[in-house]
């Protein structure tokens, strides 16, 4: 039974403070079109060259069966935690345990990947050509990683109601500057159509579908509204639909993206770095170009408020009902009713991580090694969740949705999991020990306090 204490720590979020436009947006931030293209487009062209738009539609066709499992069990689950209440309600309290820290673990990579990629990768060398003669230094790199870190937090701990806000507005920018972007590349390129891209022959099917594996992964952060829960109104009809229509609308505009860029690439799609994106821009001005690398920006820090709510909001249900994290974690701020100290840990925590892995390994083999550890723990939370809806009873159940498609799911996902794994197996040890330091550590201070609280 829960305290007097634990009712004032646990007072309850926002129920119905995030309309559908609030959770379709949280959804399309949660993938950072802007920065897959900027990202993720290199690999999937590097790998399948000229049919790398052929990679992206089937990556688009394989993140509908993540959509699937979403779609249906966000109907049945659809409070704080949606992804840890899920499995935890199917597999016990245990699993719910495990699970949960290992979703709190991988979200929580996400904002000291961002601020490593805008801090050390991305903001050194856009400021440096923008104002020639300008030196970007290492300390001026720290405090640019700072800064985003620090932005992200505040965005997160004004509440969810301004986050919402934000997020939408950082969407339809990020939305209009992917859109025009590739309206331009297109006009520039004569408007040209030819089904070439689509059309590989037997020698380049292994490379199609490897390209699509690395495609999927643009669609990962689509089921981030599932962890707003009752936050968002009439969460088991607008969670489903809007990640439905996020994906969709994603899906086609990427495609879209993939095709133009194909075409003005040409030959040179196999030697693509990260510095194409701004060459693109750049080739339609200087003025598009300052215009498109603003809102990689804004996509980033909006990826990043999009993860560290989901976050937050993890903590916050783990807390509540006792799996394995102590209540103080989850405590809400009584006006804005955010679960401060778990944003303010994350922040910290964050600026160490960012600092720590840049200083020990540099800023990309950093970044490499933060995203391993969110492949990992996506791959890992997301078929736990198929093989949950596939053993999750209830009548109505269809083989098709309830059994064929998490099936599929879980074997695409796998296949993601080797593919990016075993050409560097090494990488996995840093992301595996990084979760269970964090793990132990929270555990230890969780068993403290709770000891102390029996001896009083």
């Amino acid at each position: 039974m829960q305290s007097a204490a634990d009712s004032t720590v646990f007072s309850g979020l926002r129920n119905g403070a995030v309309g559908f436009f609030g959770s379709l947006f949280q959804s399309l931030s949660g993938m950072g079109l802007l920065l897959d293209v900027g990202a993720i487009f290199i690999p999937v062209f590097a790998i399948a060259g000229r049919f790398a738009p052929l990679s992206v539609l089937l990556g688009f066709f394989f993140s509908l069966l993540l959509v699937n499992t979403t779609y249906v069990f966000s109907q049945r689950y659809s409070s704080s935690g949606g992804y840890i209440k899920f499995i935890s309600s199917v597999f016990g309290r245990n699993a719910g345990k495990a699970l949960g820290w290992l979703y709190c673990a991988y979200t929580f990579a996400v904002l000291p990947n961002i601020a490593i990629f805008l801090g050390m990768l991305y903001a050194p060398p856009l400021i440096e050509r923008a104002f020639p003669g300008v030196h970007v230094s290492a300390v001026d790199s720290f405090g640019i990683m700072a800064l985003v870190i620090l932005a992200v937090t505040a965005v997160v701990l004004f509440g969810i109601k301004p986050t919402a806000r934000f997020v939408i507005i950082a969407g339809i920018a990020e939305l209009t500057a992917l859109v025009s972007l590739s309206a331009t590349v297109w006009h520039q390129t004569g408007f040209a159509l030819e089904t070439s891209p689509f059309m590989p022959g037997a020698s380049s099917i292994g490379a199609v579908g490897a390209g699509a594996l690395y495609a999927l992964l643009m669609f990962a952060g689509s089921g981030s509204p599932v962890m707003l829960g009752e936050e968002i109104a009439n969460p088991s009809r607008n969670i489903g639909r809007s990640i439905v229509l996020s994906v969709t609308a994603a899906g086609l505009l990427l495609l879209f993206t993939a095709y133009v860029f194909d075409a003005r690439l040409g030959t040179g799609v196999g030697s693509l770095s990260g510095s194409y994106l701004p060459a693109i821009a750049a080739s339609a001005g200087p003025l598009f170009e300052a215009f498109v690398s603003v809102f990689v920006i804004t996509s980033s820090v909006a990826l990043a408020v999009s993860f560290l709510t989901g976050f937050s909001r993890g903590i916050y249900f783990m807390s509540k009902n006792r799996l394995m994290m102590h209540r103080d974690l989850g405590r809400l701020d009584l006006s804005r009713r955010v679960p401060y100290i778990a944003v303010l840990i994350a922040a910290f925590l964050s600026f160490v991580t960012a600092s720590v892995t840049s200083y020990l390994f540099g800023p990309y083999t950093a970044f490499l090694l933060l995203i391993t550890t969110v492949t990992v723990g996506f791959v890992t939370i997301h078929t736990a969740v198929n093989i949950a809806l596939i053993a999750s009873g209830g009548v109505r159940r269809s083989l098709l949705r309830h059994v064929a498609l998490p099936l599929l799911s879980s074997a695409t996902l796998i296949s993601i999991l080797v593919l990016t794994l075993l050409p560097g197996t090494w990488t996995i040890l840093v992301p595996v020990t990084f979760m269970g330091i964090l793990a132990a550590s929270v555990m230890t201070i969780s068993r403290l306090s709770q000891g102390t609280a029996q001896a009083e």
